[in-house]
């Protein structure tokens, strides 16, 4: 998880944190020619709950450590991102990350050319995605990743829901 393809950072002007605290790491595992499955921070963006979702229904009449767990934790987040970024929710940055290894039919994903600016003033951290339609694939910068463009959301939510809350 980490990377913004086509949003604002939430670090810096174009940098996600995860890859802004260290872009030096994050270029090293983008071009290691590993097989990986990249989740930016717009698909991560786009799968938290609301405070009405179904996790403050399923919590409902629990009283189990399980529950007053997820209810506390999801409280104080709920009421952070409210504070900073005026949403009523929380986003599950992470959780979709592993959503993907574990149900990869969750997410569509994409092949890209990328890459990470380990060095810039301004730019540290910041995925750089080659889409010049008129290079070829030997001369594209960084390493073909299959990054996440769209996540079947409810299927997600459910899913995590399922797995937290057993």
């Amino acid at each position: 998880m980490g990377g913004v393809l086509h949003e604002p950072g939430n670090i810096s002007p174009q940098a996600e944190f995860n890859f802004h605290a260290d872009p030096h790491a994050a270029r090293q595992v983008v071009n290691s020619g590993a097989n990986i499955a990249l989740v930016p921070l717009e698909a991560a963006r786009r799968s938290g709950w609301t405070r009405i979702c179904s996790i403050q229904q399923r919590l409902a009449g629990r009283e189990d450590a399980l529950a007053l767990f997820c209810a506390a934790a999801t409280q104080t987040v709920m009421a952070f991102e409210s504070q900073l970024y005026g949403r009523r929710g929380m986003h599950l940055h992470d959780p979709l990350a592993v959503g993907l290894s574990i149900f990869p039919e969750l997410c569509k994903v994409q092949p890209l050319w990328i890459d990470v600016e380990p060095d810039g003033e301004l730019t540290a951290g910041q995925l750089v995605v080659d889409r010049r339609p008129f290079v070829i694939d030997d001369h594209l910068v960084g390493n073909e990743v299959e990054c996440a463009v769209r996540v079947d959301v409810p299927g997600f939510l459910e899913v995590s829901l399922d797995r937290l809350l057993k």
